[in-house]
């Protein structure tokens, strides 16, 4: 035995057919392995004969091939002389769609613009700038008062009381 069987990787089914049309095989795989090796010996008859096989189909008879050459142009000449759908039937698509658009442009309605709000103003610059001077003046904001009021000594036995 020649020491090129151990040496050869097994072809593969693509290598195969790749041989079969004339394809130099990948590197390294050699021609004398498809003879040592059984495996890819039976690979290689395996897909000559699914070749032949398919080559070797019975071609259609000529009187076959214009028997159907003949019912497809009398299917193509007979599609070709049908009748047109009516015109109502083939404007229904482009009716509907206008009918949709034209719903939709009549059922839009544009908001009213919102009025501005008067609003009346009783308070004068003098209490309004008092009331800031005091906002600003607290050593806490407002916004603390109810947690103060958590903590607050004084409201913890009334608390309890009124349980």
């Amino acid at each position: 035995m020649n020491s090129d069987r151990y040496n050869s990787p097994h072809w593969t089914e693509s290598d195969l057919i790749s041989r079969l049309y004339g394809l130099d095989p990948e590197q390294g795989r050699s021609a004398a392995h498809l003879e040592e090796c059984r495996e890819c010996g039976a690979l290689w008859l395996s897909v000559q004969a699914r070749r032949g096989s398919v080559v070797n189909v019975a071609p259609v008879p000529d009187e076959a091939l214009e028997e159907r050459l003949r019912a497809q142009r009398q299917a193509v000449w007979a599609r070709i002389e049908k009748p047109r759908r009516p015109f109502l039937w083939r404007m229904l698509p482009a009716a509907a769609t206008a009918l949709m658009i034209f719903a939709g442009v009549a059922m839009h309605q544009v908001k009213p613009p919102v009025p501005p709000v008067q609003t009346a103003s009783t308070v004068s610059d003098a209490q309004f700038f008092n009331e800031i001077a005091s906002v600003v003046n607290q050593e806490t904001p407002r916004a603390a008062d109810p947690l103060q009021g958590l903590f607050d000594s004084n409201a913890a036995p009334a608390a309890i009381e009124a349980q």
